[in-house]
């Protein structure tokens, strides 16, 4: 198959054109070497320096939510939705696939 320039649609060229003036553009746009940032310890040296940590203590009943007292997210009425909106949509699901009516050939 013969291809001639005449015949090659003038936005292509162009396009190809773009392409290869635009290629090298992220090469010609490095900087150079770059210094590698500090190091963990580095930067944790300086903050202690200076920010000072102060000193608090936590009571027990402050460190976090008890599990006695809190609910089920599925006993709560966001999660019932949730599970009713779930459910509906699996029986959907079912539902739709096990009553379709295309019959075209594609599907066989």
């Amino acid at each position: 198959m013969k291809v001639s320039l005449r015949r090659t649609h003038p936005g292509r060229l162009v396009a190809l054109a773009v392409v290869f003036v635009l290629l090298p553009l992220p090469v010609l746009a490095d900087d150079g070497p770059r210094s590698a940032p500090p190091g963990i310890r580095v930067s944790a040296a300086t903050i202690a320096k200076s920010e000072p940590l102060a000193a608090t203590t936590a009571p027990a009943a402050q460190a976090g939510p008890s599990d006695a007292d809190s609910v089920s997210f599925f006993k709560k009425p966001i999660g019932i939705a949730a599970l009713i909106t779930f459910a509906a949509g699996v029986g959907y699901a079912i539902y739709s696939t096990s009553n379709d009516r295309i019959n075209s050939p594609g599907k066989k």
